[in-house]
């Protein structure tokens, strides 16, 4: 299963499921013009007794003006966050850090933001894989 959104000017957000019987993995895969970023990470929030990133989305979507909403991944990868600007009325944007924080020499860090409608993020947060 693949859920999809993308920015007008064409950046596109996809998470696929990557599960396997005793866990939940998803890929999430942002793309762009000659731009192509990907990470592997649970779908469990690094806070406990915390939401999948669907129902953290769907939840998201009606934010508030000046509210900001956070999910980051239990392996701290992944962050996607969720505000509102007044700047941008009737869009909400949508930022997503994908990054590696192992201790290696591969450290790396990818920031992205999509300027979305509300309905265009619940409509992906209803596709987006539990």
């Amino acid at each position: 299963m693949e859920a999809t959104v993308a920015q007008e000017d064409g950046l596109v957000l996809s998470i696929t499921s990557c599960q396997e019987p005793g866990n939940e993995i998803i890929r999430v895969r942002l793309e762009g013009t000659k731009f192509h970023a990907e990470i592997t990470a649970g779908n469990d929030q690094y806070v406990e007794d915390s939401a999948q990133l669907a129902h953290f989305l769907a939840n998201a979507a009606p934010v508030k003006t000046g509210q900001s909403l956070s999910w980051l991944s239990s392996c701290q990868d992944l962050l996607f966050t969720v505000s509102s600007e007044p700047e941008f009325e009737n869009y909400i944007f949508l930022r997503i850090y994908i990054g590696s924080n192992s201790n290696d020499e591969c450290d790396w860090r990818v920031n992205a933001d999509l300027l979305l409608r509300p309905e265009q993020l619940y409509r992906f947060a209803l596709a987006v894989p539990l």
